[in-house]
């Protein structure tokens, strides 16, 4: 693999290991805040995060596949999308505040909301500008925005955490944040990259906008599908039983920002091989699967063998009764991330409404299964429910790349090598004698990349990578 794809990668990375901080700092939220007011500031946030998801409606990923593919047409979307997402911003927030203070009774879950609300239209245009910037490769500034605007939001949470009471001042930190790293994108975009000039340009729009409409849809569907099992607890269950889902559910969320940062990283160059070499577009998108699988696969290991310790360790004995919802959302890691890199791949060939049609399909799944489950067995049938949608969505998501004429053979994914070691690794654990169990996730870990190594998993071009990414060649 080409030396500009490791540093991106790397790049890529340390705005993950960022992203790390948000994780963190909600972990803290959950321990001081308690299950009942985690619960609260977890449904704000649900509700809120639609927002972002209805104001993009698939114009970041059009966007950077057009400007990946010819640079030249940069300036002129760039200007024509932010003109457009302003005047969308404006009509969804006026929209949300009216139909949040019609149906919302309680008053500290509807300030929350409203702060929230506009952290979330903000994090809508720093999501498109971070796209602008991936379209240029200019995944170095990405990074020294995302690690600013994270320390900023970890330096100002952190203390309103332990001295100020509930989840409305958290929710401010918020938008005050956001604010600031959304003026910084800007400011960094228009002097370093290309002229920021918003333009309103209504027949660019509707043809663009049209253009990207499938994936649109399929963003706003699969945000929803997102935050379902969130707003059905809270309208089923209170707010008790969203904090004990929602917390568990952030350390899974965390984990699939793995595959956000290959996924990141390889959509421009597989929207770029698209139209001139079907053979490394094949070839990248099956190394992307096997890298989800190697992951994922350890991750589910660690959530079946030591998910209750975890649980302790983070949150604390009162979410003790969370144990269960996080060992079931780790053993649904694996699928997400090759979710992900279908869904790239799918993108990157234009076929938008397939994604959407997948999206769709794993919100009908997750809809049916959390109205059976959720009444009942509360957050664990909110996260069985998420088990089984995002197997149905990945076999979905398969068989429309085969569709399309990119069949995936297993052997060419390794796996049937990658279970072995995973199953490798899951008995290291279980014949382990009593120790502390970061040390024996340590030892599992060590041996299930042992075994990695032993069935050659990786091959020589992989390796390449890996050697470029931990020398000076790949560094930043």
């Amino acid at each position: 693999m080409p030396r500009r794809l490791a540093k991106n990668i790397v790049y890529s990375a340390s705005t993950s290991l960022a992203d790390g901080l948000l994780l963190l700092l909600l972990i803290f939220a959950a321990r001081l805040l308690g299950a009942r007011d985690f619960g609260t500031f977890s449904f704000a946030l649900a509700v809120a995060s639609i927002l972002t998801f209805l104001t993009n409606m698939g114009l970041d990923s059009l966007a950077i596949r057009e400007i990946a593919i010819d640079k030249t047409c940069a300036r002129k979307i760039i200007g024509r999308v932010i003109a457009w997402k302003i005047l969308v911003s404006v009509v969804a927030e006026t929209s949300f505040l009216l139909l949040a203070h019609a149906f919302i009774k309680n008053t500290e879950a509807l300030d929350a909301m409203l702060w929230l609300s506009i952290a979330a239209l903000l994090r809508s245009f720093n999501m498109t500008l971070r796209s602008f910037l991936q379209a240029f490769d200019r995944f170095d500034l990405e990074t020294r925005i995302v690690v600013f605007e994270r320390i900023l939001l970890f330096g100002l949470g952190l203390p309103v955490l332990y001295f100020a009471t509930g989840p409305v001042s958290l929710a401010m930190v918020f938008a005050v944040s956001r604010l600031l790293g959304t003026g910084t994108y800007a400011a960094i975009i228009h002097t370093r990259v290309c002229r920021l000039a918003p333009h309103l340009d209504w027949n660019f729009i509707k043809r663009f906008q049209i253009r990207a409409l499938p994936l649109g849809m399929a963003v706003v569907i699969f945000g929803v599908y997102a935050q379902l099992d969130v707003l059905l607890l809270g309208a089923f269950r209170g707010p008790s039983e969203v904090g004990l889902f929602s917390a568990p559910a952030k350390i899974y969320e965390g984990l699939l920002v793995v595959g956000m940062v290959v996924n990141s990283v390889i959509y421009p160059r597989l929207s770029s091989l698209s139209s001139r070499n079907v053979a490394a577009m094949d070839d990248l998108y099956i190394r992307g699967l096997k890298y989800m699988a190697v992951v994922g696969a350890l991750v589910t290991v660690i959530g079946i063998l030591y998910g209750p310790d975890i649980t302790r360790l983070l949150f604390g004995a009162q979410f003790s009764a969370a144990r269960t919802v996080l060992t079931l959302l780790l053993g649904a890691v694996s699928l997400r991330l090759c979710i992900g890199t279908a869904f790239t791949f799918l993108r990157s060939l234009g076929a938008h409404k397939s994604v959407m049609y997948l999206s769709l399909l794993g919100l009908g799944t997750k809809l049916a299964g959390d109205l059976a489950l959720i009444p009942t067995m509360g957050a664990r049938g909110a996260a069985t429910t998420t088990l089984i949608s995002e197997a149905v969505i990945l076999i979905g998501a398969l068989s429309a790349t085969a569709f399309f004429g990119h069949r995936i053979r297993w052997r060419s994914v390794s796996a049937v090598r990658i279970a072995v070691s995973a199953g490798a690794g899951w008995t290291v654990g279980t014949l382990l004698p009593q120790m502390a169990f970061e040390t024996e996730m340590l030892i599992v870990g060590l041996a299930y990349l042992a075994c990695l190594a032993l069935l050659r998993v990786f091959d020589r071009t992989e390796f390449a990578l890996m050697r470029a990414l931990l020398t000076k060649r790949g560094a930043p």
